[in-house]
């Protein structure tokens, strides 16, 4: 019997694990739901209530979030738990990949994965997005380990995520097919047994029926599955609004240091007998053109890419962090140097873009600031290249670089998450954001209270098709929903959109509420992106919503007032 020892390889990776649950749970619910994600939210809801209704084609988070909802409660949190939990559980991928990608590698790997600003926004938004994007890199993983009964579970979950699984296999399956199934699997000396096919799509047949019918109560699940091939294919055919600069933009400002250290990683492998480098560099340009190129685009149709992009630029830091074994003192002082100098640079650079109100002697004293930053990074590395070696002063701009990009990369994460102080000007969200729909639930609720104390029933009607509004109104099981109003109607309260006027014999008053704020991402021009790179600053189009109360319901109003 073999003694297992905690080693700091273990550590490590249970440091990242813990890493990326903060990052995908903590505040999970600070930003409501927006219209994709309720929808979705509300099927899982109502799916035994409702039985004739068909199920949306993602499955595995509609029937596998039902089952929280059953055993907690409907919320924004356990709404969207099931994709952070996936994400957390990519970041332990690596773990599988050890043999081929080497130790250090899928280490840093791992926390690259952990704090990846897009993987972190698409892990905080209900869908079977990253279900699929999980349990994909988990079969594969399995798969190279001969696992066939884990890699079979991971596989028909992955079936089960929705259409967003096809680009993703698709371009994988166009990698192998190119670089051959040996390209994955080199250097494993760790699985020679050969792999039980048939093993594997037994358990991947039991997944499906016991998952995808949640225990045969729900047929519907295995047809919603099938669905998804149709509506990937559909989307072949409609435009989603999002325009082709908007993924580039999303990797430049996102996702910048495993940008540049993948390319580098890559550009290297086409001069290196590197075949792992090779097949994931050719992997991530496919990954990227079919997101690209798809016209129902999404930016989070950037995850598959993002995936052998940092498996690349994790080689790459490895690779550079072992060129200068001496005078790594000397390199480290240096690397804070230049931190410091990039960051002089980077605020002075902020401000010439975005403050348009300076005056020539502040915006010359910005300049002269920018410039002394640079002139000194420079002197700085020549000192250190001539006094011991240019081997050393490269490897000190490196890392100072780094340290820089780690920040940006952290602080992008953050933003990404819905937490800075613009979340809705975020270009990983696919909705608009619902912006203050809890100051309406709020003016509801107190309402709802003079109501009780008047001892009047509070009745609701919605006048607005509104998923991300029908899931936020759930705790109000009296509130109906129609098209249109007669004439002669008296309902307590009304919601209607902002080019509805109330005709009404009882006499209402109204307030409006910002129900929806986008970017308008296509009018931007490149000043405005530097400034919302920058900032978050960006022009946005608002959508409005009417709080309608009939007027008796007021403190101090008659009780049967006059129309």
């Amino acid at each position: 019997m073999k003694n297992r020892h905690i080693t700091i390889e273990h550590i490590l990776f249970a440091l990242a694990f813990l890493l990326a649950l903060v990052s995908r749970l903590w505040a999970l619910a600070a930003t409501p739901l927006g219209d994709t994600e309720a929808a979705l939210a509300l099927q899982a809801a109502h799916l035994f209530s409702d039985r004739t209704a068909a199920i949306g084609p993602q499955p595995a988070y509609i029937l596998m979030t039902n089952v929280l909802f059953a055993i907690f409660q409907a919320t924004d949190f356990t709404a969207r738990l099931i994709p952070a939990l996936a994400g957390s559980l990519l970041v332990l991928s690596p773990l599988l990949f050890r043999r081929q990608l080497g130790r250090g590698p899928a280490i840093l790997l791992a926390f690259g994965l952990a704090l990846d600003p897009g993987l972190t926004a698409v892990s905080r938004q209900a869908g079977g997005m990253m279900i699929g994007l999980a349990c994909t890199v988990l079969a594969l993983g399995y798969y190279i380990r001969r696992s066939s009964a884990a890699a079979g579970i991971c596989l028909a979950l992955a079936l089960l995520s929705g259409p967003n699984f096809l680009p993703g296999w698709l371009g994988l399956a166009i990698a192998v097919l190119v670089f051959g199934r040996s390209s994955i699997a080199a250097s494993s000396d760790d699985a020679p047994a050969p792999f039980s096919w048939r093993n594997a799509l037994i358990w991947a047949a039991g997944t499906l029926i016991v998952v995808g019918t949640l225990l045969f109560l729900q047929p519907r699940g295995l047809s919603a599955a099938a669905a998804s091939l149709g509506t990937y294919f559909q989307g072949w055919g409609r435009a989603s609004g999002i325009s082709l600069g908007q993924l580039p933009l999303a990797l430049i400002f996102y996702e910048f240091l495993p940008l540049v250290l993948g390319l580098v990683g890559g550009f290297r492998s086409l001069f290196k007998a590197e075949p792992i480098d090779r097949f994931l560099f050719f992997w991530f340009g496919i990954a990227l053109l079919l997101a690209l190129v798809y016209p129902s685009r999404q930016v989070i149709d950037l995850s598959w890419s993002l995936l052998p992009l940092w498996v690349l630029a994790a080689r790459q830091a490895i690779r550079w962090a072992g060129i200068v074994r001496e005078h790594r003192f000397i390199s480290a002082g240096q690397a804070a140097l230049v931190a410091a100098l990039i960051t002089v640079v980077l605020v002075n650079l902020a401000a010439l873009v975005t403050q348009t109100t300076l005056s020539e002697a502040q915006v010359f004293a910005r300049w002269a600031q920018l410039a002394a930053a640079l002139i000194l990074l420079a002197i700085l590395t020549l000192l250190v290249a001539g006094g011991w070696s240019i081997p050393t002063a490269l490897n000190g701009l490196t890392w100072g670089v780094a340290i820089v990009a780690v920040v940006l990369t952290v602080a992008a994460m953050w933003n990404a998450a819905g937490r800075g102080n613009y979340p809705d000007r975020e270009l990983w969200r696919v909705d608009a954001y619902p912006a203050e729909q809890d100051l309406m639930l709020k003016s509801l609720s107190e309402i709802s209270d003079w109501a009780q104390k008047n001892r009047q029933p509070l009745d609701l009607v919605v006048i607005q098709e509104s998923p991300s509004l029908r899931w936020a109104l759930k705790d109000y099981p009296q509130a109906e929903y129609d098209s249109v109003l007669s004439v002669d109607a008296r309902p307590s309260t009304v919601i209607t959109d902002q080019t509805n006027t109330l005709q009404l014999t009882a006499p209402y008053s109204g307030q409006d509420f910002t129900i929806y704020t986008a970017p308008e991402w296509p009018a931007m021009v490149a000043r405005e992106w530097l400034e919302w790179g920058f900032y978050r600053r960006a022009p946005v189009y608002t959508t409005y919503a009417i709080l309608w109360v009939r007027t008796d319901l007021f403190p101090g109003a008659a009780i049967n007032p006059t129309p």
